[in-house]
């Protein structure tokens, strides 16, 4: 029964990040401190979803690999929002190492996340989806 609350938790989650940031609508300060939220939401549900496999040993090296990548995962994050918040506005040339990174570190998450085994892989796979939206959406909407 908690499987599937979890499950249903996750999903809700997952459907509330992939609604488009109106960043017609928003300045770019507000559209960054929405992702910021998002980012955090999204880390907060990991976080309570990895929970039962925190404690097994099977897991506890993906699961500390996984969290550190997560957490450059949202330095490359916060770094290109820094960047696309400066004034003046800061070049491409300086920007695009920035995106390459981020891209680096969600591919990183994914090959770990292939590398799970049993319900690590679905809480994994939920977890690097949610970012991965988080991370679109921060891309499409700091243009």
């Amino acid at each position: 029964m908690n499987a599937r609350l979890l499950s249903a938790f996750l999903l809700g989650l997952l459907l509330s990040l992939t609604a488009p940031i109106a960043s017609w609508a928003a300045t770019p300060a507000e559209t960054a401190a929405q992702v910021r939220n998002q980012w955090a939401e999204a880390k907060k549900a990991y976080e309570a979803a990895i929970k039962p496999y925190a404690n097994k040993p099977e897991h506890a090296a993906l699961l500390k690999q996984y969290g550190e990548a997560l957490d450059k995962t949202n330095q490359a994050l916060e770094r290109y929002l820094e960047l696309k918040l400066a004034s003046p506005p800061t070049p491409a040339n300086k920007i695009t190492p920035v995106v390459d990174q981020l891209a680096s570190n969600l591919t990183t998450l994914r090959r770990l996340q292939r590398g799970a085994k049993g319900g690590l892989v679905t809480v994994l796979g939920t977890a690097l989806a949610q970012h991965n939206q988080v991370a679109q959406n921060a891309l499409k909407n700091m243009r």
